[in-house]
């Protein structure tokens, strides 16, 4: 709880004006235990917070010490953080509530903490081939800082709005889908930090007119950041597909992302290997050009499921360039087009096991 007799009442306002990155709700009233003094002009803040919840504090480290600069009429503050490991129990009792989001009936994410590995491209992909399969599917491009669905679909926004002020998604064969890069004009830079993503993430989420769906696929940005922690505290995740190359420089970094979800106890519907090989048109012949079987390896050594090998295949690039799902698309090699029919089998089958009730009889 707060120390009142350390904070000046300044000080106290300004921790109501700051968003606690982890809980969700102003630092005065998290429930932390705050304490502060003064010492040779410069005004010391402690705060305790868990081994878990550094890196998230780091990041709005900054703007704790301007806000109460600021409140303080200029005097130098200091920030510091007392980290210790909570208790399951405690951390239970603070967690956030979920997004009421009934009408879908799966969220899954399409997750690489590695960029460039093709998950955008994949997560297009794929809705489009569930939706062939004939499953109610929506994808949301959560990449805040570099959407790529617009690119990828040839689609401009602004997106418009229903009578009631919600947004509507851009319908594409009959799938809903949206990004932030429907909301923003063209090339805008987004420069935002951690509490505005939260709520970016939120207002996409909520403020979508979205139908009812058996899937909502949502495409991550690449790292572990605020919105990954967002996602896996506030939404009711089911599952992630996790996309990597079989090159060992993009193997660490999806081991990180793994760990997150692992932490946050998320289940990984399996990993698919993208760019595995490159099919030559002509003698189709298969070169792996970033090594071999590095993604089968690594779901072996996770532990999870290994939904295939997709290769890659210029007629990929020609679609994205074109605004055209890849999948669709008549020059695609057979091969590729066999290896998204297996990785999508794949999911719908994970899927349908979770929407049809099981038979304890």
């Amino acid at each position: 709880m707060l120390d009142k007799v350390s904070l000046p009442p300044q000080v106290l306002d300004a921790l109501s004006l700051i968003e606690d990155p982890v809980r969700l709700v102003p630092l005065k009233e998290s429930g932390r235990q705050i304490e502060g003094h003064t010492h040779e002009n410069t005004f010391h803040l402690f705060m305790e917070i868990t081994l878990e919840e550094q890196k998230a504090f780091e990041e709005i480290k900054e703007i704790v010490e301007t806000t109460l600069s600021k409140a303080l009429l200029g005097q130098r503050v200091q920030v510091a953080w007392t980290a210790k490991r909570t208790a399951p129990e405690t951390k239970k009792a603070t967690a956030p509530a979920l997004f009421p989001l009934p009408h879908m009936k799966l969220i899954v994410g399409v997750t690489s903490a590695k960029g460039g590995v093709g998950k955008s491209t994949l997560s297009l992909n794929l809705a489009v081939a569930l939706r062939m399969l004939g499953i109610k599917v929506g994808l949301l491009d959560a990449d805040l800082y570099g959407p790529s669905l617009p690119t990828l679909l040839g689609t401009k926004g602004p997106a418009s709005t229903t009578a009631s002020g919600k947004i509507d998604p851009l319908w594409v064969g009959g799938m809903p889908t949206m990004s932030m890069g429907f909301l923003i004009p063209e090339g805008q830079p987004v420069l935002w930090r951690g509490p505005m993503v939260q709520t970016a993430l939120k207002q996409l989420l909520l403020d979508v007119a979205w139908p009812a769906l058996e899937v909502l696929l949502i495409d991550l940005p690449p790292g572990t950041g605020d919105l990954h922690m967002t996602l896996t505290q506030r939404v009711p995740l089911a599952g992630v597909v996790v996309v990597s190359t079989p090159q060992e420089v993009a193997l660490q970094d999806v081991r990180r992302g793994l760990d997150l979800f692992e932490r946050m106890s998320v289940p990984f519907v399996g990993l698919v290997e993208n760019m595995a090989s490159f099919v030559c048109a002509h003698c189709h012949k298969e070169t792996p050009i970033f090594g071999e079987k590095g993604g089968r390896r690594l779901a072996e050594e996770k532990k999870i499921p290994f939904l295939g090998h997709l290769p890659l295949d210029p007629g990929i690039a020609r679609a994205c360039d074109k605004g055209v799902p890849a999948f669709i698309q008549e020059d695609l090699l057979p091969a590729t087009k066999h290896a998204y029919q297996s990785v999508a089998a794949a999911v719908a089958m994970w899927v349908r096991k979770r929407l049809v009730p099981q038979d304890n009889t």
